[in-house]
């Protein structure tokens, strides 16, 4: 099998990986581990190894047991000593040893040595190990995998290919490793070819399919008859297939079930336990940000989530918030940003946005792979039938363009349309014959945009193509009608001239110009990137962001509100920065019932006799202490 292997690494990494160990090396590989963690046979524990690292390197003896392993060729005695427990999973035949999953407790010396190794390959696997392998290698994303599988079935739903989902698993009694493939086939033949290739791989590796756990799932025009399936010996899917830990299928309403009831049950059971104690505003806001949210993200990161389970899980969290009493802040404000008077509540829609809007970044890295962009651009060709693909994302479309396309697609330009407000594309030499010629803003005439279907239908979508390939300058009328009449031959010439006319004189001036004067620079591969967009973020022009928090903090000022007591207080004290109020107020260091206290003084929400006269809960407004003033907000504070 190593014969078939032709991914190899360069002559730097290999001696990289065949270099000394340095000392730094050893100290990043003894801080990088988890502390507070059993030891090995040995009864050392990593904390013992932080404590005397600057002894180790004064007596050199980590530099002579790792010279001693080399010369030698084998691990001291102890190195190769471990423990090994058996824990049960949960489920199954507690009988049965396929039920326990093998735990090593290996002695740390060794963990150090076997770290500063992996720490090494991690800096070659990006070159040798396949681009569908995501999880475990620097710079990839587990959910590139999920999200790609997701956009191969909508592919295959759309154009009624034959095909399958085929998931293996390895058996996991204690002397396996354990490990999920999953094939997207194209054929039943490749079915059984998959199947006699994993039989050589066991053959080589030791390594045992479990049938019992592997299952596939029908796509459209597949098949397989009984034969096939007495043969095969593994599950056939209902419809859907659960791929690391995310459901996906034919039927998105099923799988929309199967992934957020079972999570809303979950979430519904914690705050059972935790409303019966009496938990502090900030602590009650502690466990939504840190317990529940945190069950949805990863599913949210490759899935949609139907408003009613949005809904549902957001009535949940905010009346858990206010303990089941009175919203005394509006939602629209605890989202913000806590220097801005919030709490930095997260909105699930506004994450799910986020999640979306950095694939889209991910769709405009030209270096970045990942299978499911291909079937992304292709979607986004299908929208208004103008085969655009990342082009599409310079147009202004109405939301009815893209209501049929797949939900990843569909929430991904619905998240672009809510950052527009932040975005400029701008036109240069570049560029400027990739344009789209419709739904764009930048081409108008009196404000309106032009429309022709014809023109979409004969395939005329961006500025090149009115436009010369060898000489400057734009295609003569006539040309154009002929262009037209190979899809329509009843279009009036003078129709066409008239529209073609238009179009010229929404061009912008700047634009027309260049393009009277340079040649369609046809033989130069152009591609939409990140780099074709800016954002205007704080009166600051910055590169387009890659990260979810950064998206995720610019969705929230467009959807935001100020605190309604923000005026009071600037008008109150005009020199007062309101900002630093509220980051003082809510320090880490102060009790949980100092920082509430703080949160309704700022917000001016503290039940005084003032406010409950007017909301018919008290009959007078007089202070209890000294009898005398009217206990408003400042009386009862001080």
């Amino acid at each position: 099998m190593l014969n078939f292997l032709s991914r190899t690494i360069d002559i730097s990494d290999y001696e990289m990986c065949e270099s000394d160990i340095t000392f730094d090396e050893i100290c990043r590989s003894v801080n990088g581990m988890k502390k507070g963690k059993t030891p090995g046979p040995d009864g050392l524990t990593c904390e013992f190894y932080c404590k005397f690292i600057n002894e180790f390197k004064d007596t050199s003896i980590f530099f002579h047991v790792f010279n001693c392993i080399e010369n030698e060729g084998q691990l001291s005695r102890l190195m190769r000593h471990s423990v090994i427990n058996l824990i049960f999973k949960k489920k199954g035949d507690k009988n049965d040893i396929k039920s326990y999953r093998p735990i090593t407790l290996a002695n740390v010396d060794y963990k150090i040595l076997a770290r500063i190794m992996a720490n090494r390959l991690k800096l070659t696997l990006t070159k040798i190990i396949s681009n569908t392998q995501t999880c475990s290698v620097i710079g990839r994303d587990i959910s590139d995998t999920v999200c790609s599988i997701i956009n191969v079935i909508d592919l295959i739903d759309e154009e009624e290919l034959e095909a399958y989902i085929l998931k293996t698993d390895q058996e996991k009694a204690f002397d396996r490793h354990a490990d999920d493939t999953t094939f997207s086939l194209a054929n039943r033949k490749s079915i059984f070819i998959v199947f006699d290739i994993l039989k050589i791989y066991s053959g080589a590796s030791g390594a045992k399919i479990n049938k019992e756990k592997s299952e596939i799932l029908i796509l459209e025009n597949g098949y397989l008859i009984q034969n096939d399936i007495e043969q095969l010996g593994i599950k056939i899917c209902d419809n859907v297939i659960e791929v690391l830990g995310v459901w996906a299928g034919k039927f998105q309403e099923k799988c929309n079930i199967l992934n957020w009831e079972k999570k809303i049950s979950s979430i519904t059971t914690v705050l059972d336990l935790w409303k019966r104690r009496h938990l502090s505003f900030h602590g009650r806001f502690a466990v939504i940000s840190s317990l529940l949210m945190s069950k949805l993200w990863y599913t949210l990161t490759v899935q949609t989530m139907p408003s009613k389970y949005y809904l549902q899980i957001k009535k949940i969290c905010v009346d858990f918030l206010w303990n089941f009493k009175t919203h005394q802040v509006a939602y629209e404000t605890i989202i913000l940003e806590k220097s801005k008077g919030g709490l930095h509540f997260p909105d699930i829609m506004l994450k799910m946005f986020a999640f979306r809007l950095k694939f889209l970044s991910r769709l405009l890295n030209s270096d970045y792979f990942a299978l499911w962009k291909n079937v992304c651009i292709y979607f986004l060709s299908k929208i208004e039938n103008m085969n655009l693909g990342k082009e599409i994302l310079i147009c202004e479309l109405k939301q009815s363009s893209y209501s049929k396309l797949p939900f990843s697609v569909r929430e991904m330009l619905l998240a672009w349309s809510k950052m527009k407000t932040y975005v400029a594309f701008e036109a240069n030499e570049n560029n400027i014959h990739e344009i789209p010629l419709f739904f764009n803003y930048s081409i108008t005439k009196e404000g309106k945009l032009p429309n022709y279907k014809p023109f979409i239908f004969a395939g005329i979508t961006k500025v090149k193509h009115l436009t010369y390939e060898v000489i400057p300058g734009f295609l003569k009328f006539i040309a154009i009608h002929e262009i037209l009449s190979e899809k329509d031959a009843d279009l009036k010439y003078d129709d066409v001239c008239k529209f073609y006319r238009n179009v010229l004189v929404s061009l912008p001036p700047e634009w027309v110009h260049f393009i009277n004067e340079n040649i369609n620079p046809v033989s130069k591969n152009f591609e939409i990137t990140a780099y074709c967009f800016s954002f205007s973020v704080e009166d600051k022009e910055v590169p387009m962001p890659q990260g979810t928090r950064t998206f995720y903090n610019l969705l929230i000022q467009l959807v935001g509100k100020s605190p309604v007591s923000e005026s009071y207080w600037i008008e109150k004290y005009p020199e007062l920065e309101l900002s630093k109020c509220f980051i003082f107020s809510n320090l880490y260091i102060l009790p949980g019932e100092c920082r509430e206290l703080n949160f309704q003084v700022l917000h001016r929400t503290l039940f005084t006799k003032v406010k409950l006269l007017k909301c018919n809960m008290s009959d007078n407004d007089t202070c209890p202490v000294c009898a005398q003033s009217r206990e408003d907000l400042e009386t009862r504070v001080n």
